[in-house]
């Protein structure tokens, strides 16, 4: 009963600290980045950062519901915006968390059987990935979003949009060990520590902790 109730407990301040890191992220976003934080009339997304976060360690729900609350809050909050972004935000997320995220224990073990290398890559190798592949999923809808708009795009609008994609995953090599560490991940060397202690707590010999 009491090893519930502290699993429980666990999981609920860890959803507390990922809504606590999403609200700030989202205030810095509007009160600090998007107004200060300018390189060739462009602007890193550090809540882009924050999605490929959380869907590299989290996986596609959390993404996708994080995600959701972010477009929510930028179309309540400046209803200036295209309402494109309260689709935008979920959607990038979802499909960078798909591609990214943490694979599953039977999911490596399958992979073992299959003669794989059976292990996650890096979250750090990851995370930048992750970034990229949602600014760039972004940009293509705000340029097709600009192209039907205005009935044409120049090389200023293409330039524009490779530099807020290389501005956000720098952005997110500056953050990513920072933001895991705050939501609970430990170094990855410790963590791996930590899955082969727990193979061999489970009696499944150091053989299966090697696989790991």
């Amino acid at each position: 009963m009491l090893d519930t109730i502290l699993t429980g407990l666990a999981y609920l301040w860890k959803q507390i600290r990922v809504f606590v890191v999403v609200m700030l992220c989202y205030l810095l976003q509007i009160t600090v980045v998007s107004p200060y934080v300018r390189i060739a009339g462009c602007t890193p997304s550090l809540l882009m950062v924050m999605l490929a976060v959380v869907g590299v360690s989290f996986g596609r729900l959390r993404a996708f519901e994080w995600g959701a609350l972010i477009g929510i809050l930028m179309e309540t909050m400046q209803p200036s915006r295209p309402m494109l972004n309260l689709l935008m935000y979920p959607v990038t997320a979802l499909a960078a968390a798909a591609i990214f995220r943490d694979k599953t224990p039977e999911e490596l073990t399958a992979e073992r059987s299959m003669g794989k290398a059976g292990r996650n890559r890096s979250a750090f190798l990851r995370i930048p990935e992750a970034a990229a592949v949602e600014m760039v999923m972004y940009e293509v809808v705000q340029l097709s979003y600009i192209y039907m708009r205005e009935s044409s795009l120049t090389a200023r609008h293409f330039g524009m949009g490779l530099v807020n994609v290389l501005l956000t995953v720098g952005l997110s090599l500056l953050l990513m060990w920072p933001l895991r560490r705050v939501l609970g991940f430990r170094p990855e060397k410790h963590e791996q520590r930590a899955r082969l202690f727990d193979e061999n707590a489970a009696g499944r010999g150091p053989e299966a902790a090697r696989g790991l």
